[in-house]
């Protein structure tokens, strides 16, 4: 059993799978719970069968694996956050389990993504207008009173063949923050939250950048020692990532429950309560 619990704290659900099919480690192989080692180990992947909603391979993933919120759900499923949602709980799989450099290189394309929501969500922007293949032709989007003078006040001039990254992204949402937040958006939470993720990843980025260009992996004591001198909260971080993809995903008329924020914690605790109440191991001869 030790070595059960220390692969699903280190969520290594292939291994799982492997010792759990050794026939001289259990009496019977047990198929409904090496199916969920599958699943388990094909959404940790971020498997293309997973991410791509597919209506035919997510009802034949539903069929196969039917057990409550670890399998398909389509009100998820079916939107387009959908993709951030699964990315964000893999970046915390990888922090947890102390893989500091990979989680630091996840946190852009987390950020980017939320910046992107949030703009279509909450302020009706769509992405699909403004930000085709990373080109964007905005100046529909600069057309708000404003905008275009708070943009040149930071040295930022948008033309046609302007390119928006993550740091002009960051500055149109405050500008809206600060000129919507009271008549459209009445949530000041929401901006709070939009704040501690952009100056933590900000942060955060210093660290990634140092240990891309020295090469040398992050440990624990590097990133404790970061995070004091820079006075992080790495889950008050996580807290305001999982209220902005609530409130993204409300828009969209889904409540996500708290086990969708934690989710491979979530799938542990069903896998290891599986494994009590159904699986019987060998008794050893004494």
């Amino acid at each position: 059993m030790y070595f059960l619990n220390k692969c699903l704290k280190t969520y290594n659900y292939k291994l799982l799978k492997d010792i759990l099919s050794k026939s001289d480690y259990i009496f019977a192989i047990d198929e409904r719970l090496l199916n969920t080692m599958d699943y388990i180990h094909l959404r940790k992947s971020l498997s293309a069968k997973i991410l791509n909603y597919d209506k035919v391979i997510i009802n034949d993933i539903s069929e196969k694996y039917k057990y409550g919120y670890i399998g398909a759900n389509e009100a998820i499923y079916s939107h387009d956050w959908y993709k951030l949602l699964e990315y964000y709980n893999v970046a915390k799989t990888e922090y947890l389990n102390e893989n500091f450099s990979t989680y630091l290189l996840m946190l852009e394309p987390i950020y980017k993504d939320l910046q992107i929501m949030i703009l279509d969500k909450i302020f009706r922007f769509d992405p699909k207008v403004f930000f085709p293949e990373m080109k964007y032709s905005a100046f529909d989007l600069f057309k708000i009173n404003g905008l275009e003078k708070y943009l040149l006040h930071h040295d930022i001039l948008i033309d046609d063949e302007s390119y928006i990254n993550i740091y002009v992204l960051n500055i149109i949402l405050y500008f809206l923050f600060e000129n919507y937040e009271e008549n459209n958006l009445g949530e000041k939470k929401l901006k709070k939250s939009y704040t501690v993720v952009s100056d933590t990843y900000e942060k955060l980025k210093k660290l990634r950048n140092l240990s891309a260009h020295s090469l040398l992996r992050i440990n624990r004591e590097d990133l404790d020692e970061f995070i004091a001198e820079q006075e992080i909260s790495v889950s008050v971080f996580h807290e305001s990532i999982s209220y902005l993809i609530s409130c993204i995903a409300s828009k969209d008329g889904v409540v996500i429950g708290h086990e969708y924020f934690d989710l491979y914690d979530s799938m542990n605790a069903y896998v290891l309560k599986y494994i009590e109440n159904n699986i019987y191991f060998p008794v050893e001869n004494k």
